[in-house]
């Protein structure tokens, strides 16, 4: 499975200027947007082998916001940032039933992609 092109779009606010659409302030709703789309793709990596942000500077929901020789970092990028150390990463299935070893967790089995 492929998601090409996610993003958020949230309807114009009022603005004369009509670029305004297209550059939109970055907020932590897009971060938590994007938290959450990265962490469903992490989490379903065995059916999601592509998942492109939309845009990447200068328009909707970009990591990076640039003005001139100015440039912001938005919360999108600070998401991106915590989760890049998943990239070509290998998701081990953890399913720990506490009731039946309290305090108890085995040693990691990488063959099998679990904790025994």
């Amino acid at each position: 499975m492929t998601f090409d092109e996610w993003s958020t779009l949230y309807d114009e606010e009022s603005n004369d200027d009509p670029i305004f659409l297209f550059r939109q302030q970055n907020t932590l709703r897009d971060a938590l947007v994007a938290g959450l789309s990265l962490n469903i793709f992490n989490n379903n990596c065995e059916r999601v082998k592509m998942a492109n942000i939309s845009q990447v500077i200068n328009i909707l929901q970009a990591m990076i916001l640039t003005e001139g020789k100015k440039i912001v970092l938005t919360p999108s990028y600070h998401v991106f940032e915590m989760f890049k150390v998943h990239h070509n990463s290998i998701l081990l299935s953890l399913d720990h039933n506490t009731f039946d070893k309290p305090n108890e967790v085995g040693p990691i089995d990488f063959k099998e992609n679990k904790i025994t």
